[in-house]
Formats: C-alpha cells, sequence, structure tokens
C-alpha cells in the first residue's frame, strides 16, 4: 500500500467515525432540565387545555369580527334563467264576447333571463350597537377563562414536580439505608464466620436487606410513573427524558409569609368571570331598554330582464333594465308587554348572579382560610418530624457502633433500623403535605401565577 492509498484510507475512517458519532448524537435520546418554573412555562405552550382556551379566544374573536360585519354594506349578485317548455296560461274574462264568458290566454315567452346586484346597509340600530358592545367584551371573558385554565393547570404541574422530588428524596434515604445495612450485613457475616455471633443474627439482618431492595423496586417502578404523570400534565412526551433542577429545602416552605399576606378576593379570576358576566347582562339589559329606538336601513338594487321566444340571453341591447333605491324604518309601537317583562327576567337574572357572585367571594374566603391552616399546620409537622428523624437517626448510628464493640444486639439495631425508616417516611409524608399544601395556599391567595 502506498502513502497516497494510505492517506486517503485514513480519511475516509475519520469521515466514517464522523458520521457515526453525529449519527449516534442525533439517536441519542435527549434529556431537558426544567424547574418547577420552567416546567409551568412549558405547560403553557403545550398543554392541551390551555391549548384549547387559546383557540376559544381566537374563535370569540372571529365570532365579534362576524357580528361587526352585520353592520357593513351588503352587496349580493343575482341571475336567473329561465326556460318554459310550456308557456304559463291564465284564464280571464272574454271581453270580446257579449255573452261573457271566459277566455284561456297565453302570456309570457319560452325564455326568461335576468341578472341584478343589491345592496343593503344597517345605518341605526341602537341595540345592535350594544350587541356589537358586548361581543367585544366577551373577548375579555375569554380571556379570563384562559387565565383560570392557566391557574388550574400551574396548580397540576407544581404538585406533580413536588411528587417526583419527594419520590426522589424518598429513593435517595433508601439508598442509604440499603447501604447501611448492607454495610452492617457484611460486618456480621464475617463476626459469625469468626464465631463472635450467632447465623441468627445474619438472618435477621439479611432478611431486612432483603425487604429494602424489594422496596427499593417498588419506588423505582413509582418514580418513574411520577415522572411519566408530570410530563403529561406539561403536555411533555411521556417516552421523553427530563431533568428537574429544583431541589427539596425546608427553607423553600418557610418561606411562605403567612403573617403579613391577606386575602386579595380581586386576584381570583373566579369573580373576575364571574364580575364580567354581570357585565355582559347588565348590557343584555340595556339594549332591551333601547328596543323602542327605531332601526334604519338603506338598500338598492339594479336589475335587467330578458324575455324572449328565442335562446338570445347574451344580447345586451335587448336586456330592459330596472333600478331602485329605498330606506326601511322599523319600530315597534306596542309589543303585548313583551320586552317590559323579558327586562323583568333579566333583572332577575342579574340579581340571581350577584347573589351568586356574593356567596363566590365568601367561599373563596374560606377557602384561603382553610388553605393558611393546612400550610401552617404542615409547617409544624415538618418541624416535628424533621426533629423525630435527626433522633432516629442518632439513635441508629449509637445502636450500630454498641453492636460493633460487643454489648449491642441485632435485634437492637434492626429496632432502631425499623424505627429511623419509619421516622423517614413520616418525614416525607410531611413534607409532601407541605408542599401540596404550599401550592394550594397559593392558589387560594391568587398569587400562583403572575
Amino acid at each position: 500500500m502506498n502513502k497516497t492509498q494510505l492517506k486517503t484510507g485514513v480519511m475516509m475512517a475519520l469521515l466514517f467515525i464522523g458520521f457515526a458519532s453525529k449519527a449516534q448524537t442525533r439517536m441519542a435520546p435527549q434529556t431537558d432540565a426544567f424547574t418547577v418554573q420552567q416546567a409551568i412555562d412549558y405547560a403553557y405552550g403545550h398543554s392541551a387545555s390551555i391549548k384549547n382556551a387559546l383557540l376559544e379566544e381566537a374563535i370569540t374573536t372571529d365570532k365579534v369580527n362576524e357580528f361587526r360585519g352585520a353592520s357593513l354594506p351588503q352587496v349580493k349578485l343575482n341571475g336567473d334563467m329561465k326556460y318554459f317548455m310550456v308557456v304559463p296560461t291564465s284564464v280571464v274574462p272574454n271581453f270580446f264576447n257579449p255573452a261573457g264568458g271566459l277566455m284561456a290566454l297565453k302570456f309570457g315567452t319560452t325564455y326568461n333571463t335576468s341578472a341584478g346586484a343589491s345592496a343593503s346597509w344597517l345605518i341605526a340600530d341602537a341595540s345592535y350597537l350594544l350587541a356589537l358592545q358586548a361581543q367585544k367584551e366577551l373577548g375579555s371573558l375569554m380571556q379570563y377563562s384562559t387565565t383560570r385554565s392557566k391557574t388550574d393547570v400551574a396548580e397540576q404541574v407544581s404538585k406533580a414536580y413536588f411528587t417526583v422530588l419527594i419520590s426522589e428524596k424518598k429513593m435517595e434515604l433508601l439508598n442509604a439505608n440499603i447501604t447501611r445495612i448492607n454495610k452492617i450485613l457484611n460486618e456480621t457475616r464475617a463476626a459469625n464466620q469468626q464465631g463472635l455471633v450467632e447465623k441468627l443474627d445474619v438472618d435477621r439482618i439479611q432478611i431486612a436487606y432483603v425487604n429494602l431492595v424489594t422496596e427499593q423496586t417498588k419506588v423505582v417502578e413509582l418514580l418513574e410513573l411520577a415522572r411519566g404523570a408530570l410530563k403529561f400534565q406539561m403536555g411533555y412526551n411521556v417516552l421523553g427524558k427530563i431533568t428537574l433542577t429544583d431541589s427539596l429545602s425546608d427553607q423553600q416552605l418557610t418561606s411562605l409569609n403567612l403573617m403579613n399576606e391577606s386575602f386579595d378576593p380581586n386576584k381570583r379570576v373566579e369573580l373576575k368571570l364571574l364580575d364580567k358576566q354581570i357585565q355582559l347582562t347588565q348590557m343584555q339589559l340595556k339594549a332591551r331598554s333601547l328596543a323602542w329606538i327605531p332601526n334604519i336601513a338603506a338598500y338598492s338594487s339594479v336589475s335587467a330582464a330578458r324575455p324572449s321566444n328565442d335562446f338570445d340571453a347574451f344580447d345586451r341591447v335587448k336586456y330592459y333594465p330596472t333600478a331602485l333605491v329605498g330606506l326601511t324604518i322599523n319600530a315597534t309601537l306596542f309589543d303585548g308587554m313583551q320586552n317590559h317583562y323579558k327586562m323583568d327576567q333579566i333583572r332577575l337574572q342579574i340579581q340571581q348572579a350577584k347573589n351568586t357572585r356574593e356567596q363566590a367571594e365568601n367561599g373563596l374566603q374560606l377557602e384561603a382560610l382553610n388553605a393558611r391552616t393546612t400550610l401552617s399546620n404542615a409547617l409544624l409537622s415538618v418541624q416535628s418530624q424533621k426533629s423525630n428523624l435527626v433522633m432516629a437517626e442518632d439513635v441508629a448510628r449509637v445502636t450500630k457502633i454498641k453492636y460493633q464493640q460487643g454489648v449491642g444486639s441485632s435485634l437492637e439495631v434492626m429496632n432502631a433500623e425499623t424505627s429511623l425508616k419509619e421516622a423517614q417516611t413520616n418525614y416525607l409524608s410531611a413534607l409532601y403535605d407541605a408542599y401540596m399544601a404550599g401550592v394550594t395556599y397559593k392558589k387560594a391567595m391568587g398569587s400562583l401565577i403572575p
């Protein structure tokens, strides 16, 4: 092999390696990292419920534009061509016969062609103008509906995110427990081989170790389910891979200032929706009150007709034109008190809506109070369970030292490990409750989303 062939072979090999590495990079699954806020922001752009809410806003905008089009000039074209296979017959009095009677005459032509254009324009209609304004306010109503969807999504994503973090923390503690028990198991086996401890001690620790490994398998599966639930809430591909960059911290919970924050009902989008609905109903009442004002519309039309016994529809000279303009005024002088009773119904509906709004505000006040109390209790529980966990860790540490020094038993070690595991479970449970209560509290205070 000469030098040229060698260089060519090396270059081809390098190119092949480069293409292979690029292909491997493309085939490797991409892992995206998210903080809890980034996960919420991602959900805003990918959640089906928010997508549909935004589409509903667009539909409402189109409906407003459609309704606005009724006030613009309406122009229509029309054309008609008739061929009478049998010309219609008319029966008229026989004026030519002194004795009277009837006679049948054929009036008309074999072909009758016409074409024309018409235009109309709504000049004045008070009810229409108010209805148009109400249509615009309906757009604001749909925006509030989108905000409510965003609030729900933020709550669901936040809770799913913290559920994954709690599950990861549980896995972390469980792995530490397995490592610790495995070390004790190996030390006990060695001591048994030297005749320092009984086989019963080895078996007792072996059982505890196997139980922990079995639990580890279950926790791994539950962790994957929690990640899948989070990805689903985010609108992320459930088969994709994500990494959570936030971490659990007691400081994150205690950072919530429960004493200085007061409930402001105007922050709750539910009340904004009810207020907008009341406003729309009031506009409906106002439109009804103006029903007596006449509406005015102008119209015009131009047409031309060509009656003939021959098929000469495209002979422009033989068309007979017609043109007109007009103005219509419609006003209701008396409708049998129908409008009066319709207005009464709307007034009653407005009062119903106000009652609903008052009850809703009272309920939201109660919801905020309950959320505050639940979070406060959850934070106290976290502190208490954390203290228990610290004591359980210390007891397990001291018991292990005593066992290694030969002044303790394996039963005491296992009891201490069981107590430690129970303390860990209680702490994680309290931590989970606190994070969930924190999200619920923020939603109740109207501060979950900006």
